[in-house]
């Protein structure tokens, strides 16, 4: 076999010119990959600012790795970095090339691919990602915050116990969490707790030894009221650059005071009443931990108390507020309190002051139950309450009762004398309204007229139609005159029935008269309706009305008298018909008006006549 050396000629063994002639081939780009040289970022620049990189692939006699295939990594010392993803080299001189034109040939730029966000000295590390010891990285990258953009408060300890004082630290940042050492704004500070002490305006400064961004206010925030708070600071000038500290744990402070409440005011004597009792810190918040024991006492000597009761905490007990029901009883007539004191600590202690207690006499009826709008006729029940001065029910009343109404045509329940078993309230039963109007029932001790009451406003509307009421024309009439008439629709009680909607027909006992045609009422005639009808037939007449559907629904004026009218034509009359010549006959005169009736108003003079020219006549 022939070996040829293209390194010069060969003179030692075979395996030492074999070795040689690698070495002589890696002198160029296709020798492996050493290291990788990054470049290109801006140093300083302000957090997130967007550079481009550059990466080179180095061998290790220095050379550029033209023939790198390999695909790099990057990282960061700043953890909030955005980094180019990993790549993989392209060549057309490699061993097994993966590229034909614009290939990389050992060197990339990554174009505005890094992002350094966090404020620091940082470097960025390119790596390959199959030989870890194939790397290289741009050190000693500055980078500097942005402007402020929030403020970090914190240092408040939770939970916390109400009134207890505690420092807070406020920190600038910009909008990556880097610290702003430049800020000299000043801050003003809130809470949800609006009873909270907490530090007065203040002015960040900078420079040596001084602020830079962070200041804490040694125990400066005092949080008062229980529950979930926080303290918020603000720039007093750019309202958006805030932060708080919240879900802050605030919990009662121990007892200091109890509050007594829940007892009616005014109230009568002997009625039992329930009380609460809170236990409250020096905040006004409830003591959620007391577990002391609490006595009662009152100005009324008489009252009956809760016995001494020992507080429970935990999960479903007392936690601080307990109600005593019935708890308190208070006998004596004025003004009153009720007082709950702890058996141990005598300074915790509260009362309920100005409880007014009025003697449990009647002196008032109250009135209610009978329905408003009704209808005429209908049965109601009324329920009364004799009270106290102080609006009580005066359950020891026993007075006799009487109702009465604004309704004459009412019908009234009987007298009632109250009874102990009844407590100071009846219902009375039987009240039935009849007359369609506005009116008000009174209940009133027949003994003692001052204790009265009223239900007043109660509306009775008229019931359906009963009966028609013929009306309007005035006797006598004279016979072919015009007579206007009314018809009125009304109830069984002789309310006028306003909804009335049927059709009324009308008659007359005149077989000459003249009536007018059937009339559908209308809601606007509201029952009521007006017309004429012309009688002619002298005499005592009669003009009718009636429901043409419910013919019980009818009406009629009677006894209209009807006067003849003038006269209009003379007759002659009781002459026989066959006389004897020079006999005397007596003969009737009689006037009669146009509607055949005698014209007994007549006062004419009447003149004789004959077609006998020898006849003997009245003058």
């Amino acid at each position: 076999m022939r070996l040829q050396l293209w390194a010069g000629a060969c003179t030692l063994a075979l395996l030492t010119c074999v070795s040689e002639a690698k070495a002589a081939a890696c002198n160029g780009g296709n020798c492996p990959a050493a290291n990788l040289i990054v470049t290109g970022i801006v140093s300083p620049q302000s957090a997130r600012t967007v550079s481009s990189v550059t990466v080179e692939v180095k061998t290790s006699q220095g050379a550029r790795a033209t023939g790198y295939t390999g695909t790099i990594h990057f990282t960061s010392t700043d953890a909030q970095a955005v980094l180019p993803a990993n790549y993989t080299f392209t060549s057309s001189t490699a061993g097994t090339p993966n590229c034909t034109t614009g290939c990389d040939q050992g060197i990339h730029t990554f174009t505005n691919a890094v992002v350094l966000k966090t404020a620091a000295t940082q470097s960025v590390t390119a790596t390959d990602a199959s030989k870890s010891t194939v790397k290289g990285s741009q050190t000693g990258i500055v980078v500097q915050a942005q402007t402020a953009s929030r403020l970090i408060v914190s240092g408040i300890a939770t939970p916390r116990t109400a009134g207890t004082a505690s420092s807070v630290t406020v920190e600038v940042k910009d909008a990556y969490g880097n610290r702003i050492t430049n800020y000299t704004g000043t801050i003003t500070f809130s809470s949800t707790d609006s009873r909270a002490t907490l530090p007065a305006n203040y002015r960040f400064t900078s420079g040596t030894n001084l602020d830079n961004g962070i200041h804490t206010f040694t125990n400066a925030v005092t949080l008062k009221t229980a529950g979930s708070q926080s303290v918020t600071a603000t720039d007093t000038v750019t309202g958006s650059l805030t932060g708080s500290q919240s879900a802050i744990q605030v919990n009662p402070a121990g007892a200091s005071v109890l509050v007594v409440s829940g007892i009616p005011s005014p109230q009568s004597q002997n009625t039992a009443s329930p009380v609460t009792v809170e236990a409250r810190d020096a905040f006004a918040n409830r003591a959620t931990a007391y577990v002391g024991t609490v006595k009662f006492t009152s100005t009324d000597a008489q009252a009956v108390l809760p016995a001494n009761y020992r507080f429970t905490s935990g999960t479903g007990l007392d936690n601080g507020i307990h109600t005593f029901s019935p708890g308190v009883t208070l006998k004596t007539a004025g003004t009153q309190s009720v007082t709950a004191t702890d058996t141990v600590t005598a300074t915790i202690t509260g009362s309920q002051t100005g409880i007014v207690v009025v003697s449990n006499a009647a002196t008032t009826l109250v009135v209610s139950g009978v329905p408003s709008p009704q209808v005429a006729g209908t049965t109601s029940t009324i329920r009364v309450e004799a009270r106290d001065a102080g609006g009580n029910i005066a359950r020891g009343y026993t007075g006799t009762v009487r109702i009465s109404t604004t309704d004459g045509q009412a019908t009234k329940p009987a007298d009632h004398a109250f009874t102990a078993a009844e407590a100071g309230v009846f219902t009375f039963s039987g009240l039935i309204l009849r007359s369609a109007a506005t009116h008000s029932v009174t209940a009133t001790d027949i003994a003692t007229g001052s204790i009265t009451g009223t239900q007043s406003s109660v509306v009775v509307t008229p019931g359906p139609a009963a009966t028609l009421r013929v009306a309007g024309i005035t006797s006598p009439v004279t016979a072919g005159d015009s007579s206007v008439f009314t018809v009125e629709a009304r109830d069984a009680f002789g309310n006028r029935a306003t909804a009335y909607l049927g059709t009324v027909a009308f008659g007359t006992s005149d077989p000459q008269g003249t009536v007018p045609a059937p009339h559908s009422f209308t809601a606007a005639d509201g029952g009521f309706y007006s017309a004429s009808a012309v009688l002619r037939t002298a005499g005592s007449q009669s003009i009718s009305a009636a429901d043409t559907v419910n013919g019980a629904v009818t009406g009629s004026l009677p006894g209209i008298a009807v006067n003849p009218a003038s006269a209009v034509a003379l007759t002659f009359t009781g002459i026989p018909g066959v006389v004897t010549a020079g006999d005397s006959n007596a003969g009737t005169v009689t006037a009669y008006d146009p509607y055949n009736n005698v014209a007994t108003g007549y006062l004419g003079t009447v003149h004789f006549s004959s077609s006998d020219v020898r006849a003997s006549l009245p003058p």
